[in-house]
Formats: structure tokens, sequence, C-alpha cells
């Protein structure tokens, strides 16, 4: 059985093998390689992401096929999730699309700022929105902002 052009196994090799996740390492290398390297939603070249054409939710472990994976930049990717599509529509850097929230939205309360960040598509961890929910906190103490008393962070 020949897998790659370089390497030449049995089957019973290619069994045991398969079964080590560094074995893959070689042929999504490979893939990767082979691509064209622009998103194929959107053409871009920044932030490629491998991505599941049919995501795992709807194939599980059968979704983990190179045939099922294609290239996409991190904003097409993200607002492909049913609870991120307004994702990527601010085009800014995280950072200042956490204060374009903050201060065009206006959430009153943390818990709204956090769900709006997700609906925009910002996928980082939750520590990065309580940061920015602190302009808030600190915007509030001098009467610029209005927080509501049922948010988690006053």
């Amino acid at each position: 059985m020949v897998v790659s052009s370089y390497v030449e196994i049995t089957i019973e090799q290619f069994y045991h093998l398969s079964h080590c996740p560094i074995f893959w390492v070689h042929f999504f290398r490979q893939w990767h390689f082979n691509q064209d390297g622009t998103c194929v939603d959107c053409g871009t070249r920044l932030e490629l992401q491998a991505d599941h054409v049919i995501p795992r939710e709807e194939l599980g472990d059968e979704a983990d096929r190179l045939d099922n994976i294609t290239l996409r930049c991190r904003r097409c990717n993200v607002i492909r999730r049913p609870s991120h599509q307004k994702g990527g529509q601010t085009h800014l850097t995280a950072e200042s699309a956490l204060m374009w929230i903050l201060f065009t939205k206006r959430p009153k309360t943390y818990q709204e700022f956090a769900a709006m960040c997700r609906e925009y598509g910002m996928t980082m961890a939750c520590i990065r929105f309580e940061e920015a929910w602190a302009m808030a906190i600190w915007l509030s103490r001098q009467g610029l902002y209005e927080i509501a008393p049922d948010s988690k962070y006053l």
C-alpha cells in the first residue's frame, strides 16, 4: 500500500499507525500545503484556518476527514456558527471591537455585553470581556456609563 509518495507500508502497519495522531500530521500538512491559500468564502489570505465543510455536530468523528476540510478565514469560520451570525461585521481588531460594542451598543449589564460579544463573533476567553467591561465600571464611577444593578460585575 502506498500512503504517500515517500512511504510504502503494509495494511497491518497502516492500521497500527492510523490510530496514532502523529501519523496524521504528515497528511494534514500535505493537505494544507496543497491548498490555494485563500478563504473559500471571501478569498482573503489572512488568518486562515482549517474548517469542517460539514460540522462535527452533524457528522461526529466522520467529520475529521481531509475531504471534509477546507480553508476559511477566522471571520468566515466564526460567522458560520448560529450563535455568531453578526461575527466579523465590525472589521476591527478584537480590542477595538470590544470597545465598539461597549460604546455603540451600550449594554447595561456584563451579561448583555458578553452575549453581544459572542453574537458579534468574539471568540476569545471571557477574561477579555471582563477586562473590557472594566471600562464601563470605570466610566460609571464618573457618571459617564450606566450599569444596571443586576449586572454580574458592578
